[in-house]
């Protein structure tokens, strides 16, 4: 699936670019209507080339230039303000345990419950499936590892978790990190997987969403070299977002996130 279009009855203009494995002879276009109903129609549909293979090298490559060069002019100021959104979060936590204690402890508890399961097998040391929670399922593997991250990030956070300061899950969350940012380079959207039916570009923000949540939550423990990584990853998958999403003329609704 390479996209959607909502119009309301006139003609509109949709681009879509892909990129074309090495070696493909043929392309299969199909155009339809999913999860709705009425009537559309296409018309003068072409399929050209816009860049070489050395030429999207090169792109990407100067996109990955000016995601590290932003990071390392504004490293200092982006780790203060995560970990001032950090302090802001953790005060809201506080507030809620003071106004409901027993209820806090509860949903704390709740979290640690359901979370454990989860890991499926994840030894919390930093080696279990290379920080995939999901290993080698489908793509949505980093969407998953991303919000389970988020989950374990506050529950590290918080006194009453049983996974409180605890360093193997420190570890844990470091390699789910390094595992989703490797995902994002150098194009700034996560890879395909052999069992997709499609590549769902969903992923890429739900992932980041979550993602970025969690990096603010653990960043006062990361290294300055783990900061740069994450860091130029969440760049590369913004702007990836801004030139596919954002800058089109077609409203796309998953673009809130």
């Amino acid at each position: 699936m390479l996209g959607y279009i909502d119009t309301r009855g006139t003609w509109q203009e949709y681009r879509w670019v892909v990129e074309v494995p090495e070696g493909t002879a043929t392309v299969d276009v199909h155009l339809g209507v999913m999860s709705a109903s009425g009537r559309v129609l296409f018309d003068d549909l072409r399929i050209v080339k816009v860049a070489s293979a050395k030429e999207r090298k090169a792109f990407y490559d100067q996109r990955l230039q000016r995601a590290q060069q932003r990071v390392s002019e504004d490293l200092t100021k982006i780790i203060q303000n995560a970990n001032t959104f950090r302090e802001k979060t953790l005060a809201y936590y506080e507030e809620s345990r003071n106004r409901a204690e027993d209820k806090f402890r509860q949903v704390v508890a709740i979290l640690d419950q359901w979370i454990t399961p989860q890991l499926q097998g994840q030894t919390l040391d930093g080696s279990a499936n290379h920080g995939n929670f999901r290993a080698g399922t489908t793509m949505w593997d980093y969407r998953t590892s991303a919000e389970l991250s988020y989950v374990l990030s506050v529950l590290y956070n918080l006194p009453e978790s049983k996974f409180y300061q605890d360093q193997r899950v420190l570890e844990a969350l470091k390699a789910a990190g390094e595992f989703i940012a490797k995902g994002f380079l150098p194009r700034g959207d996560v890879p395909g997987h052999p069992n997709d039916s499609y590549k769902d570009e969903n992923v890429n923000r739900f992932t980041l969403c979550a993602w970025v949540d969690a990096y603010i939550m653990i960043a006062p423990w990361l290294s300055e070299e783990e900061h740069t990584q994450w860091l130029t990853s969440f760049f590369l998958g913004a702007e990836y977002q801004l030139e596919q999403y954002a800058l089109r003329p077609v409203y796309y609704p998953n673009m809130d996130a």
